[in-house]
């Protein structure tokens, strides 16, 4: 550090001044003369102004100085400056404990760290400040200048901060997964690696002070860290322990097909465990630890959660056995090929979620069902991934909740191979419906109109409608069945939003379709728009319009925004330039939310990072200006056609359609979104189109409108067999890059 010398002749600073400069508490010495300069002040005063002190009295011009001094003098004996520090701790501990998330806890700790030299030294003698790290993302490792080499990430701060947190508990989150970029290239692979690898050994030397702890991390990463944790075995405080295989491991064999053993079961605080080898959601690209084992050794008695994806292991029969607490039981198994058929009777379970892959027959799944007695069951998700045409999958779903007498609230089935004409398996379907009148969230595979009309309440007219407290519904198409038919689904819809029909019941506020990454279920719906269902939901259609928006969308999909190529460039700014001086007026501009083009010029804006640094290129400066440009022009008639309609049709991401249903009758003006970044809206002049409608409303929907809005996150969130390698077709599409935008 700089040390900066007084020049000569400077006035010593006086001693007084020096605690007064300060937040230190004054000693009796030093409180006695301040006393004695406040009253000299007070003389002073009384001399200059023929008056004497009184604070609440106007200060003449020259008794001001006096005045300020005297003010100065007197906080220097505040009782602020003798609050403990036992205190100042119990209230840092409030503040920083009270964060979320638990890895922004460190920021906070900073926030009050600058205040003054007492809070500083308060807050780093605090162990309870330190308990939870901030987030360890040594995913991106930045290279160094020198030869591109790849710069050392200082392990100091981690290191620090362990030491300052004491003997407490901790909580972290380590990420790391290097992308396919650095696939193929060893050296760099390597450097990366071991800088991981020495970190996660850092952590495993504390291993005792373990709370709450995450892993995303490659399994070359991973094995090590298990090997430590056999050879120590001290983990008396872990009470939360996550893992999820991230990233490549390249072509090591060793790695991808190694028994994986982990023995966590002389911890006696263990609750929640989430096991997951498969790598979830990009299990096309983790094809190679197909020959993967997993051997966990756990306390099952006293686990309340247990989320475990797996190619093929033991545990799950044990698990069924002595986890007489399970609360959640989430299990995945890509390889299993049997089941357990012993009687079992979990009192305390309220989410059962099973997905298996090809190798499970259809009746071991089916025979396994009907085994569970679950009294307390709210959540069932059924998966399976090998085909179901003479299979009695419903009418085992039916016993289950028949034998249980439990009140499901959430369903999630999905197959496009399973046989409904079997054995009667659409009346099962029917039974499964009527057995669960407080379900809330639906999530099945896009079925046929002769199925989805099961759904709509006057075509039940025999009895009552099923589901009357249906809130959420999601139908995933898969690609194999091509572009589904969406006058079924739209029926559906409208009837379970008209405000005339009876009995009165709850209405249907969300609609998610899960399909390819296409266009070709929004394209058949767009199209549909003369249709009379489509017309009772006012579909968005404008022919002419549609056919300008997804030349659009095509033409800024081939020219993506890194790319610098003068062709690039040239058809960039036809497109933006095009988009940018079209007329909307008279337009049906709900056809453009539901493309998600709004959401791609926010994408291209740059605004989906505010905070990130970018280097200077002139041509990507160019193309965000413009995105960003467009989005405030469009804003003010997107909203208003937008909301014109209580069916509103919004983009959540490239393979997620949404169909948002608004009560008005019931719609509170005091919907606000989640979080939301005022820089993210531009302040516009108000359209005339939307006078009266409130602001937060109208954010939220914008967000919407974006592709950035709230949404039901177990309705849209990717589930059964889409996790497990899909030899069809996802080979082929594993060869896809995951992009940066959203598309």
């Amino acid at each position: 550090m700089l040390q900066l010398f007084r020049r000569k002749g400077r006035v010593a600073e006086q001693p007084l001044d020096a605690l007064i400069n300060s937040n230190k508490p004054p000693t009796e010495d030093q409180r006695r003369k301040l006393d004695s300069a406040i009253r000299t002040l007070k003389f002073e005063y009384q001399r200059v102004c023929g008056k004497p002190y009184i604070a609440t009295d106007p200060i003449p011009q020259p008794g001001q100085r006096y005045h300020e001094d005297i003010q100065r003098h007197q906080r220097a004996l505040l009782p602020i400056r003798r609050f403990h520090a036992e205190l100042l701790q119990a209230i840092f501990t409030y503040a920083v404990l009270s964060t979320e998330p638990k890895t922004s806890q460190t920021s906070m700790v900073g926030v009050i760290r600058l205040v003054s030299q007492i809070w500083d030294d308060t807050a780093i003698n605090c162990p309870f400040l330190w308990c939870n790290l901030p987030l360890m993302d040594l995913t991106i490792i930045p290279a160094s200048k020198n030869e591109g080499s790849i710069s050392k990430v200082s392990d100091w701060a981690l290191r620090n901060h362990l030491d300052r947190s004491g003997s407490m508990p901790i909580s972290f989150t380590f990420h790391f997964w290097p992308g396919d970029e650095i696939r193929n290239k060893s050296e760099e692979q390597r450097m990366r690696e071991d800088e991981a690898k020495k970190w996660v050994g850092i952590l495993a030397q504390e291993s005792h002070r373990w709370d709450e702890v995450e892993f995303n991390v490659t399994g070359s990463v991973a094995k090590p860290l298990w090997d430590r944790l056999r050879v120590s075995g001290r983990v008396p405080l872990l009470s939360k322990f996550v893992y999820q295989r991230k990233g490549f491991d390249g072509r090591d064999r060793k790695t991808n097909r190694a028994l994986e053993h982990l023995d966590l079961s002389a911890a006696p605080r263990l609750r929640h465990i989430v096991y997951d080898s498969l790598g979830l959601n990009q299990a096309a690209q983790n094809l190679s630890i197909d020959g993967a084992k997993t051997h966990l050794l756990l306390p099952w008695v006293q686990l309340e959660t247990f989320e475990c994806a797996t190619q093929k292991d033991t545990m799950y029969p044990k698990l069924l056995e002595q986890g007489e607490n399970l609360q959640v039981l989430k299990y995945t198994s890509n390889r299993s090929d049997t089941l357990p058929t012993e009687p079992v009777f979990l009192d305390h379970l309220t989410k059962l979620s099973l997905c298996f892959g090809e190798e499970l027959r259809g009746e071991c799944l089916a025979e396994h069902l009907k085994y569970f007695t679950l009294p307390s069951l709210k959540e069932l998700e059924i998966y399976w991934g090998n085909r179901f045409d003479h299979v009695d999958i419903y009418g085992s779903i039916s016993s289950l909740i028949q034998r249980s007498n439990c009140t499901l609230e959430r369903l999630a089935t999905e197959h496009k191979n399973l046989g409904y004409d079997y054995e009667g398996q659409i009346e099962r379907f029917q039974e499964v419906l009527y057995r669960c009148p407080y379900l809330t969230h639906l999530d099945i595979a896009y079925l046929d109109a002769a199925k989805l009309d099961l759904l709509i309440p006057h075509q039940n007219q025999a009895r009552k409608p099923p589901l009357p407290n249906l809130r959420v519904l999601t139908l995933r198409s898969h690609r194999a069945q091509g572009s589904m038919d969406p006058i079924p689904l739209l029926r559906v819809v409208f009837g379970r939003t008209d405000l005339s029909r009876k009995p009165q019941n709850s209405h249907l506020e969300d609609v998610y379709v899960k399909h390819d990454d296409r266009d070709l279920w929004r394209n058949v719906v767009l199209e549909a728009g003369e249709h009379d269902s489509a017309r009772s939901l006012q579909t968005p259609f404008d022919p002419e319009f549609y056919s300008t928006a997804l030349s659009w969308k095509m033409e800024l999909l081939s020219t993506p925004p890194d790319s610098d190529t003068n062709v690039a460039r040239r058809d960039r700014s036809l497109a933006l330039g095009e988009m940018r001086s079209f007329n909307l007026e008279g337009r049906d501009t709900r056809v453009l939310v539901w493309l998600g083009i709004p959401a791609l010029l926010y994408s291209l804006s740059g605004r989906e990072k505010p905070g990130l640094l970018r280097k200077r290129n002139l041509v990507k400066d160019e193309c965000r200006e413009l995105a960003e440009d467009i989005l405030n022009r469009w804003k003010p008639i997107l909203l208003s056609d937008f909301r014109a309609s209580s069916h509103r049709y919004c983009f959540s991401d490239k393979t997620t359609s949404r169909l948002r249903f608004i009560d008005e009758s019931t719609h509170s003006s005091e919907e606000v979104p989640i979080t939301f970044d005022p820089q993210k809206t531009a302040v516009l002049p108000v359209d005339s189109r939307l006078d009266g409608f409130d602001i937060a409303n109208e954010e939220g929907d914008w967000r919407r409108i974006l592709g950035r809005g709230d949404i039901d996150a177990w309705a849209a969130a990717p589930k059964g067999p889409t996790w497990l390698p899909d030899r069809d077709w996802e080979l082929q599409s594993s060869a896809l890059s995951f992009s940066t935008m959203m598309f």
